[in-house]
């Protein structure tokens, strides 16, 4: 979401479970935030956060729930995280512009 420069995309999950097969973008191009107040987050591939440091914005906005993506990649920077995100954070990514 939010992959397409100048475009801006918003997603909340408060409950329930949303399964993403393969790469899930968090602002690209474009500017992309994504909420997460409750329910289960699933990803199969890479959770990438604000990648494209030339136009895109990511926020990852994470106070409740469970989140488990296998990578994630905020920015440039790719991490492996060994357990699920941890609830109460907040993954930004802002280009100098």
């Amino acid at each position: 979401m939010g992959t397409v420069q100048g475009v801006t995309a918003v997603f909340n999950l408060s409950g329930g479970t949303l399964n993403v097969t393969g790469q899930e973008g968090v602002g690209g191009g474009g500017d992309g935030t994504f909420n997460q107040t409750g329910g289960d987050h699933l990803v199969s591939a890479e959770l990438t956060v604000g990648t494209l440091a030339a136009s895109g914005h990511g926020i990852f906005n994470y106070p409740a729930g469970t989140s488990r993506p296998p990578r994630s990649k905020i920015g440039g920077s790719s991490i492996t995280p060994a357990a699920p995100l941890t609830p109460a954070c907040l993954i930004t990514s802002r280009p100098s512009r």
